[in-house]
């Protein structure tokens, strides 16, 4: 009896652990549209920052701005793979790009700061800060297993 209590048990935690992998994948977000996309990161950061309808519709603008840019990124960088026209970057693009985000970045703060209140604002760059910290947490896992 006791020994079918244990194969049950293994089972049943091997189901467990298989059903993992159907987790929500960032490449799911890819599939969306801008619209969806800013729609979704609006209404996520209504929730978390308590922000009224005028600020919802200024914020919405903004995501769907940053969501356009970010689709006509993704589907150049897929156009220039699908060509063949991937290199590995130089040592100037790098600098470039990682320039280009990062005016991106300031721009984008200096745009949320206009938008929100003083404590909206330290809430909003705490979200963004752990979201950063996550995703570096998952970029460094993902390396460790290659």
């Amino acid at each position: 009896m006791k020994k079918v209590i244990v194969v049950l048990m293994v089972m049943l935690s091997a189901t467990t652990f298989a059903q993992k992998g159907e987790k929500y994948r960032r490449g799911d977000m890819r599939q969306m549209t801008a619209t969806q996309m800013a729609t979704l990161k609006t209404k996520k950061m209504a929730l978390a920052l308590d922000l009224t309808k005028e600020q919802q519709a200024k914020i919405q603008a903004l995501n769907l701005e940053n969501a356009t840019q970010l689709t006509e990124r993704i589907a150049e960088r897929k156009a220039r793979r699908n060509s063949g026209e991937m290199h590995k970057p130089s040592a100037d693009e790098r600098f470039e790009r990682e320039n280009q985000h990062l005016d991106r970045m300031i721009a984008q703060k200096g745009k949320m700061k206009k938008i929100l209140s003083d404590e909206q604002y330290v809430r909003w760059e705490k979200m963004v800060r752990r979201n950063a910290t996550h995703r570096k947490g998952k970029r460094d896992h993902r390396s460790a297993r290659r």
